[in-house]
C-alpha cells in the first residue's frame, strides 16, 4: 500500500511543479512582450486564458473583447499540435477606425494588432481531437475538448501452440 501512496504523492508533485514551471515560463514570456513592442515582428500581445477542466470537457476560456462574430471566423486561427500538448490561438484586432481627427490618449491600455497564445494543455487528461468545438459570444472565445472515455483493461488471451 505504502508504494502505491508514495507513487500518487510523486505523481502530485510532478504535476504542481510543471504546473509552476509553465506559470514561470508564461510570466517571463509577458514580462519580455511588455519591452518588445514592434508590432512588425510578429505577434505582440497575448489575450487572457483559462483553462478549466469539467467531469466531460477542457475548457479553454480566451478574452478577445471588441471583436465580432465574423472576425473571429475570419481572423482567429485555433490550432491543436500534434501531440496535442498545446493549443495555439492566434489572430489579429484591429484598432476601431477613428473619423481622421488626431486623438490625444491619456492611458493606453487595450491591445490591437496582431496575437497569439500558446496554452499548454494538461497531459494527464485524454481528449477526442476530432470533437473539438469553439464559439465566441460575449468577448469570450470557448474552445471545448471533449474527454475521452476512460479505457477498460482488455485481457489478452494467450495461444497454444
Amino acid at each position: 500500500m505504502l508504494p502505491t501512496l508514495g507513487a500518487t504523492v510523486s505523481k502530485s508533485f510532478d504535476s504542481l511543479f510543471r504546473q509552476m514551471e509553465q506559470e514561470m515560463e508564461r510570466m517571463t514570456r509577458d514580462a519580455l512582450r511588455r519591452f518588445d513592442r514592434d508590432p512588425t515582428r510578429g505577434p505582440f500581445w497575448q489575450p487572457r486564458v483559462d483553462v478549466c477542466e469539467t467531469q466531460d470537457a477542457l475548457l479553454v476560456l480566451v478574452e478577445l473583447a471588441g471583436l465580432s462574430e465574423e472576425e473571429i471566423s475570419r481572423q482567429i486561427d485555433i490550432t491543436l499540435t500534434a501531440d496535442n500538448r498545446a493549443l495555439v490561438v492566434a489572430g489579429h484586432r484591429q484598432e476601431p477606425g477613428e473619423d481622421g481627427a488626431r486623438t490625444r490618449c491619456h492611458q493606453l491600455e487595450i491591445h490591437f494588432g496582431p496575437f497569439e497564445r500558446v496554452v499548454p494543455l494538461p497531459t494527464d487528461v485524454k481528449f477526442e481531437r476530432e470533437r473539438l468545438s469553439a464559439t465566441y459570444r460575449s468577448g469570450l472565445l470557448r474552445i471545448e475538448l471533449p474527454k475521452r472515455p476512460p479505457e477498460e483493461p482488455r485481457m489478452i488471451p494467450v495461444g497454444g501452440g
